[in-house]
């Protein structure tokens, strides 16, 4: 009531619903409470769609980073790899949006975009921990394409931790993961973390 009292100028009726549902959410102090706006939720179940085949995206794996997202796998032939992005770039905006305002479920939907959709980011580049190694802005234009991929994606992370990514649950998820398993042991993984965030679709011999 103050404020509508004293407030000089229109008050956008849409906009401050939605600040307070999104303060309302993030006061929970719960990562698996979300709120998504009109915009938000028709991204997302586009995403959602996108899960069945083909997929389409700029074909990057990313995970949530301190307000950045961080690239950890580049996938071959992809529109991500012909535009130069590379693993450990670590992305701040997309579509001029901060990183750190944006959910990673809706990220993922912005990144994984119908066919001939473009995406425009910007990235840092560089150790910004190393005080001697200046990190390196970069805006980034890639179009979304048809990705040929399996359902699950794997890296060698860090203090030889293996990154699992569950894309979508199909009747080859299973022997996909053991493949990846498999790898990423030769590789020296001794600790797992299987990432099953944004996995949609399933069918009826799916296995797990």
């Amino acid at each position: 009531t103050l404020v509508r009292g004293v407030f000089y100028g229109q008050i956008d009726e849409t906009a401050l619903s939605d600040a307070l549902a999104y303060g309302y959410a993030a006061g929970l102090n719960d990562e698996n409470v979300l709120y998504l706006n009109s915009e938000d939720c028709k991204d997302y179940r586009s995403y959602a769609e996108n899960t069945t085949e083909p997929v389409c995206g700029i074909g990057v794996e990313v995970v949530q980073d301190a307000g950045t997202f961080r690239i950890v796998r580049v996938y071959e032939n992809s529109t991500a790899q012909a535009a130069g992005l590379q693993v450990g770039d670590a992305i701040l905006e997309i579509d001029g949006q901060k990183a750190e305002n944006i959910a990673y479920l809706i990220a993922l939907s912005r990144l994984n975009q119908s066919e001939g959709m473009e995406v425009n980011l910007t990235v840092a580049r560089g150790n910004v921990e190393d005080a001697t190694q200046e990190a390196q802005n970069l805006s980034v234009s890639v179009t979304c394409s048809k990705l040929d991929i399996g359902t699950v994606t794997g890296t060698l992370l860090d203090n030889q931790v293996g990154y699992l990514s569950v894309m979508r649950m199909r009747a080859e998820t299973g022997k996909e993961t053991e493949s990846w398993i498999n790898t990423l042991r030769e590789q020296g993984a001794t600790g797992w973390v299987i990432d099953l965030r944004g996995c949609g679709g399933t069918d009826e011999k799916a296995v797990a």
